[in-house]
């Protein structure tokens, strides 16, 4: 088995790569079950698959000198994120959806001087592009 411990992400916000700035990146998958029980003397509830949904949150680093370039993109509003957990080479994982930032905490400062971040979170605006979930890949 082979895994991979690398330290080579590409995440990319409304087109500005952020891998120099981000400390986290975590996209989500989630689905709605829908009720499907019905007949007499039933004991236990049925489901059927219901709607996929996604969602993300991350932590960017606060960057005196580039700050300028990447925090108009992590603003709450749509943006194009694209995500590929093993860098963005060919072949490689890929992961690319519009989100809705719903929220943006900071730039937060710490008395004991811990590193200045943003933390932000979102919802997926539709259906991803590329999904790695489903073998999404780089090209």
């Amino acid at each position: 088995m082979a895994t991979y411990i690398g330290n080579g992400a590409y995440p990319s916000i409304a087109g500005v790569h952020v891998s120099g700035f981000y400390t986290t990146f975590t996209p989500s998958r989630s689905m709605d079950g829908v009720d499907i029980t019905a007949g007499a003397g039933t004991n236990h509830r049925q489901r059927a698959e219901g709607l996929e949904d996604g969602s993300c949150s991350g932590t960017v680093v606060y960057d005196s000198t580039a700050v300028s370039t990447y925090m108009a993109k992590l603003d709450v509003g749509e943006h194009v994120i694209i995500y590929g957990p093993e860098g963005n080479t060919t072949g490689k994982p890929k992961h690319e959806c519009r989100y809705i930032i719903t929220s943006l905490d900071g730039p937060t400062v710490d008395v004991e001087k811990a590193k200045v971040v943003f933390e932000f979170s979102g919802d997926a605006a539709d259906a991803p592009t590329v999904n790695m979930y489903t073998g999404g890949v780089f090209s």
